[in-house]
């Protein structure tokens, strides 16, 4: 043990009440802005390509087939001079055909809150607050909380830069998976984005550092990477977007390092008000001290969202 912790110990009466205040807040945000000027709507969610298992205890990591479905119901609250808030509350179940034990199905509650900022040289404030409940086909997995601050300001014509933080905390079910996973999350990160004139070229630029401390020191660890996307448009419904993201790891056990790359390219389509295509294809390797987190593979995806309401 490291720093005193002891494995499979949480502070579940604390973590309840911070998990009660998320959904409260997620509840009551639009109480704070004038209006709503749309209706909720409801969009279905189709998934299906290959994608990394969950990094769970000992298990060995790959790629493998996945699918998905879901709903997700949205409303945006706009008020006045510039402030608005949206709502976002989901479902979504992912099954793994080859390895079920990561299929999961998530519950899902959000809130974005954005508002005028002139204080120095910041244009706007924003808070986001995100829940996530997650089950196994019979028990639950885990239960999870996100608030993230943020400021953003223009330092130059068609270029926003962001300075967030984020502070989360993971109970995990550990008498149905395992100990130790109790986790508290501390992330610092910095986003850049900019758009090319005529809107043809779009990107964003992340920068990150990112703490987590859970009960056992074999899954607590100290990470920073970097993303990158570019957007190119091709039409008035078309855009490609090449993707790349890179970070390190290393956890307080001393005895595993990760070192994780991925690279894929998409196309995103809007066939209609109410029908959106992303595709993409991909890389992901990650080069692991411990043999059995060690993989390399193509990615895919096809996510089709179409809009009920």
């Amino acid at each position: 043990m490291k720093g005193g912790k002891r494995e499979g110990v949480t502070n579940r009466p604390a973590f309840r009440r911070t998990w009660f205040a998320t959904l409260l807040l997620v509840a009551l945000g639009p109480s704070s802005v004038a209006r709503a000027d749309q209706d909720w709507h409801l969009d279905a969610l189709l998934q299906a390509g290959r994608a990394p298992l969950y990094d769970l205890g000992p298990e060995d990591l790959r790629i493998e087939t996945r699918f998905g479905y879901g709903l997700n119901a949205w409303r945006r609250f706009d008020g006045q001079a510039g402030r608005w808030t949206r709502v976002d509350l989901g479902v979504m179940r992912e099954r793994f055909p080859d390895a079920d034990n990561n299929d999961r199905l998530f519950y899902d509650a959000a809130l974005l809150h954005a508002a005028p900022w002139r204080h120095g040289p910041w244009d706007q404030f924003r808070f986001a607050a995100e829940a996530r409940h997650a089950r196994d086909p019979a028990r639950e997995v885990y239960s999870r909380i996100r608030l993230a601050p943020a400021l953003r300001l223009t330092p130059a014509p068609r270029q926003i830069l962001q300075f967030r933080t984020r502070f989360g905390y993971r109970e995990q079910n550990d008498a149905n998976t395992f100990p130790g996973y109790d986790q508290s999350e501390y992330l610092l990160d910095m986003m850049h984005l900019w758009r090319g004139a005529e809107r043809v070229w779009r990107s964003a630029a992340f920068l990150y550092v990112e703490r987590r401390s859970a009960d056992a020191d074999r899954f607590s660890y100290d990470e920073a990477g970097t993303r990158l996307a570019l957007r190119r448009r091709l039409d008035e419904r078309t855009e490609l977007v090449p993707r790349v993201g890179l970070f390190s790891r290393h956890y307080d056990d001393g005895e595993r390092r990760d070192r994780r790359l991925r690279l894929t390219l998409g196309l995103e389509r809007t066939w209609s008000e109410r029908l959106f295509l992303n595709a993409y294809l991909g890389y992901q390797t990650n080069l692991s001290t411990v043999s059995i987190k060690d993989y390399r593979g193509t990615l895919a995806g096809l996510e089709l969202r179409i809009g009920l309401l």
